[in-house]
């Protein structure tokens, strides 16, 4: 429903409680008003009508119920009072009997209500029932003589509407013979009340007419014309970022005004240029992701071509079969693996790990890779390499970053494997006869975390059919949602279930079974391995 509307119907409610309220405090000061003076008048008359009767007449003239001379003066007498106040419709005197009937003694008319009304004129004697509601009252008052001073007030009965008062009539011993009766009718006066309710009611809706007619136009003005504005800035903001337009859609306010929808209308204006600001930065910063999305995807393509990537790497030498994959956690990685013919009898295997992810890790990876393979080239013992290698990474190191590092050099003709390990993670070897299994090498210290460092050499014989693996930490310490490790059990577990397989299907299948461990969790560090699976000649 529209505000208009709403502001409307809430006046229209509003002006009816108004309404309601006056005609009703009207109607009972109007009403009270009224029966004050009905009573007053009532009671005068009550009053003045018994100071003229003898009780005790009256009481005679209710056991014998015959008509004398003073009967006939009397009731003349009192027609010509009854004559001088219009407002009285009936005056009546009677006595209560013991079996809940009273007899009449008086039914005062004037001439003129005889000549309309053809009423009898012999109503002495005449019986009547009456019950609480009927008479109660002037009942109490014979048998207690006193006075309630209060009208009885009877709606709507046979007689039309009316407002009655008892009098007491006094005999010679101060007892009560007999009731004075006066009834003033209600039914103009309840005619009255009607019209002027309806007259109050007409003038009252026409006034909330008038009043809601320019209070409408003045809501229309401050209010609605207001919202409506702003609404359709708002709108037409929200249609200029679709479309492309510049234009200014400020909301104009009074300075320092406190008006609600001035309020508002200002908070508007901010909200469109903080969005307008937003959507500055949020271009500036799509335009700059995009821009270092294109500067990763250009490193993770020189990167990966820096890592041999086409196999067989040596289709040409029937000794050995390997294979390596690097999957970075990021667009580029700090694993790194290579290998290298040194020799025609030698073969470079390289598996390392660079401390921390992304570009800075991808760079130290690079400038390690590339002094491992230099450095393999002319010295033949892998400790050796270690040592040089972490000397010159310990030089000018400002980043602290640090590389593990397992290094094996295979004589080919012979299968003899010298290897040495700075820091890096237990190999797993396979003998052609049986299971994979881990071998716990010796450790020496991570490259470029402390120069001048020792490494050792060991060796492993490698006979027909032996494979050797070698992987980096994110291969064990790949998480699921649970937060459990695969570890290095699994990973021997899955080395086991294809170890019949050849070497390349041997690390896709030990892939494979991380992937589905982790599901669908977040890879959080890189997973690299690689494997040699030695013929012979």
């Amino acid at each position: 429903m529209k505000i208009r509307n709403q502001i409307l119907r809430l006046i229209a409610v509003h002006v009816s409680l108004i309404v309601i309220c006056v005609l009703a405090i009207s109607s009972y000061a109007f009403t009270k008003n009224e029966l004050a003076n009905v009573y007053e008048n009532a009671r005068n008359l009550g009053h003045t009508v018994a100071d003229q009767l003898d009780g005790d007449a009256l009481e005679t003239y209710a056991k014998t119920l015959k008509k004398d001379e003073a009967y006939v003066t009397k009731k003349e007498a009192l027609r010509k009072i009854k004559s001088n106040f219009e407002d009285c419709v009936y005056m009546y005197i009677f006595v209560p009997q013991d079996n809940d009937t009273a007899i009449y003694i008086y039914d005062i008319y004037t001439d003129e209500e005889y000549a309309s009304e053809e009423i009898d004129e012999g109503d002495l004697g005449f019986v009547e029932t009456f019950n609480d509601e009927v008479l109660g009252s002037a009942v109490k008052l014979y048998k207690t003589g006193k006075e309630t001073n209060k009208l009885d007030i009877d709606v709507f009965n046979k007689y039309g509407s009316l407002a009655s008062y008892y009098v007491p009539v006094y005999g010679s011993n101060g007892q009560v013979k007999a009731i004075v009766g006066i009834d003033y009718s209600f039914n103009d006066f309840v005619q009255f009340v009607f019209l002027t309710i309806i007259t109050i009611f007409a003038f009252c809706v026409l006034i909330a007419l008038l009043l809601s007619f320019f209070e409408i136009k003045k809501i229309d003005k401050t209010i609605v014309e207001r919202i409506e504005l702003i609404s359709k800035k708002a709108n037409e903001f929200a249609n200029s970022k679709h479309d492309g337009n510049s234009k200014d859609y400020r909301i104009e306010t009074k300075a320092g005004s406190v008006n609600e929808l001035d309020v508002l209308a200002n908070d508007m204006n901010k909200m469109m240029a903080d969005i307008d600001n937003y959507i500055q930065n949020i271009e500036t910063i799509t335009a700059e992701r995009e821009r270092i999305g294109a500067e990763l995807s250009l490193a993770e393509k020189i990167q990966r071509s820096y890592l041999p990537s086409i196999f067989p790497a040596f289709p040409d030498r029937s000794e050995f079969d390997l294979y390596a994959s690097m999957n970075p956690a990021k667009e580029v990685g700090g694993d790194f693996y290579d290998f290298f013919m040194i020799d025609e009898d030698h073969l470079g295997l390289v598996i390392a790990d660079v401390s921390g992810k992304g570009v800075g890790a991808a760079l130290f990876m690079m400038i390690s890779k590339t002094l491992l393979n230099n450095q393999a080239m002319f010295i033949s013992s892998p400790a050796e390499v270690l040592k040089t290698v972490n000397n010159r990474l310990c030089s000018g190191n400002e980043a602290e970053m640090f590389v593990t590092v397992w290094l094996g050099i295979l004589e080919i003709s012979t299968g003899k494997l010298i290897a040495s390990s700075a820091g890096h993670e237990y190999p797993a070897i396979k003998k052609h006869d049986g299971d994979f299994t881990l071998f716990k090498d010796k450790h020496g210290f991570v490259l470029g975390g402390m120069p001048n460092l020792k490494y050792r050499d060991y060796e492993l014989q490698l006979e027909k059919g032996d494979i050797l693996y070698v992987y980096t930490d994110g291969v064990p310490e790949a998480t699921n949602a649970n937060k459990e490790l695969f570890g290095t059990a699994r990973m021997v577990d899955a080395l086991n279930k294809y170890k019949d397989e050849n070497i390349t299907s041997i690390l896709q299948g030990v892939s494979h079974e991380i992937n589905q461990f982790v599901g669908d969790e977040e890879q959080f560090d890189d997973i690299t391995m690689l494997g040699i699976h030695y013929l012979g000649k």
